[in-house]
This record gives structure tokens, sequence and C-alpha cells, in this order.
């Protein structure tokens, strides 16, 4: 037991600007996650990513013909990642993992940051992301905005490592990151396309 605790226990004592920092930041969580526990309202999400993943709970199977729902053909990478945990869990599992996949590009921002700035400017700056409504807006729904944004930023993140120490394994995880947001939406391909001249020349 005495082990846990010290890993909960941080390294440091938070200066004043961290902790306020962190209570900002910590607030706009909470919101997040409390908006996150309502039932699905969306008219996308209730159209389309939800229908996706009720019909793959009771098919066992993507039973949803493309000649009735046209939609059916777009890239569908973060509606099955909603369907493994909407089989598990339901709809509240589904608009969860939206809410980790946003706190996952919380971290990465922040750890991207903090190579700049301060933790408590960091910490500010993640804030201030987190507040802004567009982010309230695709957490609160079952849209696919955040696992587009999560991977893409990892790709840029990865490529920039890459940069720092040369690892061909970061280079490949950046490919793979920039596949899978391609794989998500449509509308990824356009940030795909900014990312890949420095992945080209990262590869030369």
């Amino acid at each position: 037991a005495s082990r846990w605790l010290k890993l909960l226990r941080p390294d440091w004592s938070p200066s004043n600007r961290e902790f306020v920092s962190f209570v900002l930041l910590a607030l706009v969580l909470v919101a997040d996650w409390l908006v996150v526990l309502k039932p699905e309202v969306s008219t996308d999400g209730l159209a389309m990513h939800m229908a996706i993943a009720s019909n793959i709970a009771l098919h066992h199977a993507f039973t949803i013909d493309f000649r009735q729902f046209i939609w059916a053909l777009m890239p569908m990478g973060a509606d099955w990642c909603y369907s493994v945990v909407y089989v598990l869990g339901g709809e509240y599992a589904a608009r969860l993992l939206n809410f980790a996949v946003l706190c996952s590009i919380g971290l990465l921002l922040f750890g991207m940051a903090r190579r700049f700035v301060s933790n408590a400017v960091a910490l500010l700056m993640v804030f201030l992301f987190l507040s802004t409504p567009v982010v309230l807006l695709v957490t609160a729904s079952m849209y696919v905005e955040n696992f587009v944004a999560a991977m893409t930023f990892a790709a840029a993140v990865a490529l920039w490592k890459f940069h720092d120490e040369g690892a061909t394994q970061v280079l490949l995880l950046a490919a793979l990151l920039l596949g899978s947001a391609a794989a998500m939406k449509f509308g990824a391909v356009a940030v795909v396309v900014l990312i890949l001249p420095f992945f080209c020349v990262a590869m030369w």
C-alpha cells in the first residue's frame, strides 16, 4: 500500500500558478464529463453514429444497406470504436469513449506545450482549448471529430519526435496515425495532405 501511495504523490509540490491552472482545467473537464452522462440528442449522432453502433450490437454485423443510406459508404473508423464499447456498455460507454479521446488530446497538448512554457502556462493552454464551444459540442454528442483530432495531432507529435530522435518506429507510428485519421472521416484528408509534405521530408 505504501508503494501505491508513493505513486499517487507528486514528485514536486505544485506552485500557486500550477494549482490555479489545474483547478480551471479540472472545472472544464468535469463540466464536459457531466454533459457526456446525458443521453444522446444530436441529429448526426442519433441518425448515423449511434445507429451504426446499435445496429452492430443488435445483429452482430454491419447490416445497414448503402442503397438506403448513402452514408453507409463513408469512412467509419471512429464508428467501429463506438461499436466495440457500445456492445460492452451501451450508449454511455460510447459517449465516455469520446470523452476519453478528448482527455488524450489534452494530455498530448500539455506534453508538447510544456517543452516551451512552464507547467502552469501549459495547463492554462489546455484549459483554453477545452473550454472552446466547439470542443464542448463534439464531446457532448457522438461525433467523430475528437477521434480525427487525436489521430492527426498524435501524428504531428510523432513526426516531431522523429525529428528529435530519428527512430524509425516513430515514423511508422506517424504513418499509421495519418492513415487512421483518413479512415475515420473524409474531412481528415485535408489535414493529412497538410502533414504529408513533412512526412515525406522525414522519410527522405
